[in-house]
């Protein structure tokens, strides 16, 4: 309860925060990028959790084959959360273009910001998951503690600063910098080893940025005019 608290203020105190400072305009296109940026994480990586978690439940008792299971749990999910999150942000125009009109084309770059910490998302959950199935719920409290502090904390500076982009980017570092905090935490307690992390972030990440560049690069020398036809492409 206490870690579901936590982690209600970092996905919902940002919209409540920006309703005083911005106003229902700022909101609102705040509102849509965050919404449609979640669709990937919360469409693909919230079902996996469910169904991982119980399964790895029943082998609690057993260390070393728990620890290799969380390990290919967490390079399963990159593999998959990775390429549609970075994937998401490639065609972040040409889907608000279609959906929802010209007018909340605002929000594109937003949107675009906030795709890429749905990296972080991913694995962010299942280490989650993985601390409470060995009896460490204290530690993952914490963590999600700390990371909507440093949310509340510095909101109001990254939106005097940068305005809605500021509040996009640490939105998106502070959740690459808890998933790393998840990932040391791993380590140190010996729940998933140095080895599993690393190759099983590494190389799904590595792909997807190589996807995202070349993709982009192409987009940028190839216009067709048609959001629908880029789309589809």
């Amino acid at each position: 309860m206490a870690r579901g608290l936590a982690d209600f203020i970092v996905a919902e105190s940002d919209r409540l925060i920006l309703g005083v400072l911005g106003g229902a305009r700022t909101t609102g296109i705040f509102s849509v990028a965050k919404e449609v940026s979640t669709l990937p994480s919360s469409e693909i990586v919230l079902p996996i959790c469910r169904a991982l978690t119980p399964t790895l439940s029943t082998i609690a008792g057993d260390p070393a084959r728990l620890s290799a299971a969380i390990g290919k749990s967490l390079s399963g999910t990159m593999l998959i959360a990775a390429p549609v999150a970075l994937g998401f942000a490639l065609i972040s125009n040409e889907f608000v273009t279609l959906l929802f009109g010209p007018k909340w084309t605002e929000s594109i770059p937003i949107l675009s910001i906030l795709c890429i910490g749905g990296i972080a998302y991913a694995f962010r959950e299942i280490a989650a998951n993985a601390l409470v199935i060995t009896g460490n719920i204290r530690t993952t409290v914490m963590l999600s503690w700390a990371n909507a502090s440093v949310l509340i904390l510095l909101f109001y500076p990254a939106y005097k600063l940068f305005n809605l982009t500021g509040i996009a980017w640490l939105i998106v570092i502070s959740a690459f910098v808890t998933a790393s905090a998840y990932a040391l935490t791993l380590s140190k307690l010996n729940i998933a080893s140095d080895k599993s992390l690393i190759s099983g972030l590494l190389r799904p990440i590595t792909s997807a940025a190589l996807m995202y560049f070349i993709t982009n690069y192409i987009f940028h020398h190839i216009d067709y005019f048609n959001p629908a036809i880029n789309l589809g492409l």
